[in-house]
C-alpha cells in the first residue's frame, strides 16, 4: 500500500527491502477514519479506508501525528507524539473517533503477542516508511533523544489544545515544560555602559543556562532547539515557536561565547541551516493564518541573524566557523532574499556618559 512515491525503495533489491522490513519497526494505528490526515516526520497524507499504519520504520526518534476531518470537511487540530523506536519494535495505538484524539489505551505484551503473530495479515494495509525524506528528518532530530524529550515533559500525545489548557492552570499528559530563558539582569546602580553591554552580549546568560538548565550538556540544549522547532512546524504548537525564538535570540546575542564556545556555535549554525533550509518558502509568502505566525519569525530572524553574522565577522573565531556561517548566510539570501547588509546606523553604540 503506497501513500506516495517511494523512489528509494524502488531501487532496493529484494534482499535489501527484506532487511529493512525485518529490522524496521512497525506502527499499527486502529480506527483512524478514512480521509483523515496521517503524518510521520516530515510526511503527511490523506488516508484511504484500508490504512492501518506504517512498516519498515528506521530506529530512532519519530513524530507521528493525525488530523481528523469533520463532516463539513473542516480539519481538526494536529494531535501528535514523539516516539523513539527500537529495531523490530511493534507500537500499537487506537484512535478515539468520538474525542478525535489518540486513545489512552495501553497495549501490554500480552495484547501485542497475537498481533505480532498475525502481523503479516496487516501487511497490505501498512505503508512503507518514506525513506526518501529520512536524511532530512535525521538532520532535524540528530540531537533529540528520549532524555531530551523527557526533560521538556513530552511523554504522550500533544496538541495546541493541551497547551492552551495548561496555560489556564491545568496539568495533564502532553504539557510541555520548556526551559526558562532569563532576560538580561541589570543590577541596581549599573552604569549605562554596563546596561548596554548586558543587552548586546548575553554570553553570561548562555553560560548560566547551560549550567542550570542543561547541566553543561550542549546536546541537551540542541535537543530543545530542535524539539521546539518541530513542535511548531509539524505540531502547529505556537509555544514551540516562542521557545525556539528565545533560544535563537539568546545564542545570536553573544559575543564572548563565540570565541570560548566555538564548537557549540558550529553545531548551532548547522542546526539552523537545516531548519531554515527545510521550512517551506510558502510559510513566509502566503497570507493565511499559519503564515502570519511565520512572518513574525521572519521579522525577528533577520536582525537577530544579522547580529550573529556581524559578531562572527569581527571576532577572532577560527576560519572554519566563519566559513560555515558564510555558507548559511548564502543559503538564506538565496532562499528568502533576505538582506544582511549592515549600515553604520544599524551598528550598536555603547555610550560612555563620563566623556559627555
Amino acid at each position: 500500500m503506497a501513500l506516495g512515491g517511494y523512489s528509494f525503495l524502488d531501487k532496493l533489491s529484494q534482499a535489501q527491502a527484506r532487511h529493512l522490513y525485518e529490522q524496521g519497526a512497525t506502527f499499527l494505528l486502529l480506527n483512524l477514519p478514512p480521509k483523515s490526515i496521517f503524518g510521520i516526520d516530515t510526511n503527511s497524507w490523506e488516508i484511504g479506508d484500508k490504512f492501518k499504519g506504517v512498516k519498515m520504520i528506521p530506529s530512532g526518534v519519530h513524530f507521528i501525528f493525525c488530523q481528523s476531518i469533520g463532516r463539513e470537511g473542516c480539519t481538526g487540530p494536529v494531535i501528535g507524539f514523539f516516539h523513539v523506536f527500537k529495531p523490530k519494535e511493534l507500537l500499537v495505538k487506537e484512535w478515539d473517533i468520538k474525542a478525535e484524539i489518540f486513545s489512552s489505551k495501553e497495549f501490554s505484551e500480552i495484547d501485542l503477542n497475537p498481533i505480532r503473530t498475525d502481523l503479516r495479515l496487516y501487511e497490505p494495509c501498512l505503508a512503507p516508511y518514506p525513506y526518501d525524506n529520512l536524511k532530512t528528518w535525521v538532520s532535524l532530530t540528530n540531537h533529540v533523544t528520549d532524555l531530551s524529550l523527557a526533560k521538556i515533559g513530552i511523554n504522550g500525545a500533544i496538541s495546541a489544545f493541551d497547551i492552551a489548557e495548561f496555560s489556564k492552570g491545568e496539568t495533564k499528559e502532553g504539557c510541555i515544560k520548556f526551559s526558562h530563558i532569563p532576560l538580561p539582569s541589570i543590577s541596581k546602580g549599573a552604569s549605562p555602559i554596563d546596561i548596554t553591554r548586558a543587552h548586546i552580549d548575553r554570553s553570561h546568560i548562555l553560560l548560566d543556562c547551560l549550567k542550570n538548565n542543561y547541566q553543561d550538556n550542549c546536546t541537551s540544549l540542541f535537543g530543545e532547539i530542535q524539539c521546539s522547532f518541530l513542535l511548531f512546524v509539524y505540531g502547529h504548537i505556537y509555544e514551540g515557536f516562542e521557545q525556539w525564538r528565545r533560544l535563537v535570540e539568546l545564542l545570536c546575542s553573544c559575543d564572548q561565547a563565540l570565541v570560548t564556545s566555538s564548537q557549540l556555535y558550529s553545531h548551532f549554525i548547522t542546526i539552523l541551516h537545516f531548519q531554515l533550509n527545510t521550512i517551506p518558502v510558502e510559510f513566509l509568502l502566503t497570507n493565511d493564518q499559519s503564515s502570519k505566525v511565520i512572518t513574525e519569525q521572519n521579522i525577528f530572524l533577520v536582525p537577530v541573524l544579522n547580529n550573529l553574522f556581524l559578531n562572527l565577522k569581527e571576532s577572532s573565531v577560527c576560519s572554519e566557523l566563519k566559513d560555515r556561517a558564510d555558507r548559511f548566510k548564502s543559503m538564506l539570501i538565496h532562499k528568502f532574499k533576505w538582506n544582511f547588509e549592515v549600515t553604520e546606523e544599524d551598528m550598536p553604540v555603547i555610550v560612555n556618559l563620563g566623556k559627555l
